[in-house]
């Protein structure tokens, strides 16, 4: 991997000074070109500037010249206006100012120029090493970043996990707790229910065999009050009897 890094950083450099070297010729032969092409206006530039001012010289003259004949056939002018409209001429004298003399109009030239000069291709220093040194950085902080951001998801998700997997332990312990708890106190519910079963039932047979015995108890004096009964009727049917035979055997003799 370094020496790869290496080869292309040696391929990178030389590239670079490769470019520097063309971009160099290129600027010294812009700045030929724009030096010939800056002569090249300057010369026109000055011819124009020339046929400008002597084009200027010449139309001031003859202005300056109609001036001056204008001037020089004011009262000349005015006397033949006069004249054509049927007035004395000898108001021209006695106060008249003479005909109007124009200004007349001078033409002006500026003259053509170049005020722009002609610009080259201009030679750029190569940056492409720097570039892509800018880029292998990039691309390094990049990686780094994202291998610290995968870190720290996968250290999030540890730690989800773990609280997660606690979290259910203690759930689980709890429901086992409960479920345990439920089932102690069924099971003793079920051994009170069978004490109590046998005791009310031990009861029960204790409290027939009391009522079975007192029915028996009730059952003999009843039946013994009974014999008596019967005895005691017996008897004294006998002793009647007896009495009744005996007063027949008195009444027979």
């Amino acid at each position: 991997m370094a020496n790869e890094f290496n080869q292309f950083m040696g391929f990178t450099k030389k590239v670079t000074a490769e470019n520097n070297t063309w971009s160099a010729q290129q600027a010294q032969k812009q700045m030929e070109f724009q030096r010939r092409e800056a002569e090249k206006v300057r010369d026109f530039n000055s011819f124009e500037a020339e046929l400008s001012r002597q084009f200027n010289k010449d139309e001031a003259k003859v202005n300056r010249d109609w001036q001056e004949m204008m001037s020089n056939s004011a009262h000349q002018r005015e006397v033949a206006d006069l004249k054509s409209a049927g007035l004395n001429p000898v108001l021209s004298a006695m106060g008249g100012n003479g005909a109007s003399v124009g200004s007349g109009s001078m033409a002006s030239s500026s003259g053509a120029s170049s005020s722009s000069s002609p610009q080259g291709s201009k030679g750029d220093t190569d940056m492409s090493a720097l570039q892509a040194l800018a880029g292998v950085a990039n691309a390094s902080i990049q990686s780094a970043t994202s291998v610290a951001n995968m870190q720290a998801q996968l250290a999030s998700q540890e730690r989800m996990a773990k609280y997660a997997a606690d979290s259910s332990l203690a759930a689980s312990q709890a429901i086992a707790g409960a479920n345990m708890y439920a089932s102690d106190n069924a099971y003793k519910s079920s051994i009170y229910g069978s004490d109590k079963s046998a005791s009310t039932s031990f009861a029960n047979n204790i409290l027939n065999n009391f009522t079975s015995r007192l029915n028996n108890i009730r059952t003999n004096k009843v039946n013994v009050a009974n014999n008596v009964r019967t005895n005691n009727t017996n008897a004294l049917v006998g002793i009647f009897n007896g009495i009744v035979n005996a007063i027949g055997h008195a009444v027979g003799h």
